[in-house]
């Protein structure tokens, strides 16, 4: 069992470090494909200065570009903080706990987090479904909405296997231990 763990972790490992690459690239698009809409746009004022006639120079359609870059963007990146327990976590409570009381603490917001990620992914797919037979796209430039809600569901199904990996990781169902009560503090 111990050796289809570690299997089945460097997998989700590869999977999850893809991921944050994707997450990454995609936000450099936007950030880059802006800058270029900028410099463009400045250089059709500038021509319109010299010309009196603007060109009419910008990326048609960056908005909805954009948009779903920036949607591929934090949906990735939030199902890998998930996994490498790199989240937003308030431990008001969880600090004062030890021993079984932080493991049922983490038990009880572990499927409480898991029981939420499996309902977007849940109210998401109908959504999608919905736009898939309606055949809803974005207004500028047409880009089906199926189109956002693939990198949102994705992102769901990372957070959730992020979540059930990390629960299994910082050893919760292992009886706990010392190295489990460390790791669940940052993790909770």
């Amino acid at each position: 069992m111990r050796v289809l763990f570690g299997i089945l972790g460097a997998v989700v490992e590869k999977v999850m470090s893809i991921a944050m690459g994707a997450a990454f690239a995609s936000a450099s698009i936007v950030i880059v494909l802006t800058l270029v809409d900028i410099g463009m746009r400045n250089i059709d004022k500038l021509i319109g200065l010299a010309t009196g006639t603007k060109v009419g120079l910008a990326i048609v359609g960056l908005v909805d570009i954009s948009q779903l870059f920036t949607m591929v963007a934090a949906s990735l990146s939030i199902g890998v903080a998930f996994y490498r327990g790199s989240h937003v976590a308030v431990d008001l409570l969880t600090v004062r706990l030890s021993g079984l009381g932080l493991r049922l603490s983490t038990a009880f917001s572990t499927i409480l987090n898991l029981t939420f990620t499996v309902g977007c992914f849940y109210a998401g797919l109908q959504a999608m479904r919905l736009d898939l037979e309606a055949l809803t796209s974005s207004p500028t430039i047409s880009i089906p909405y199926v189109a956002f809600w693939i990198p949102m569901l994705s992102g769901f199904a990372l957070s959730f296997m992020g979540i059930l990996l990390r629960l299994f990781s910082v050893g919760l169902f292992s009886g706990g231990s010392e190295k489990m009560e460390n790791e669940v503090l940052d993790y909770v």
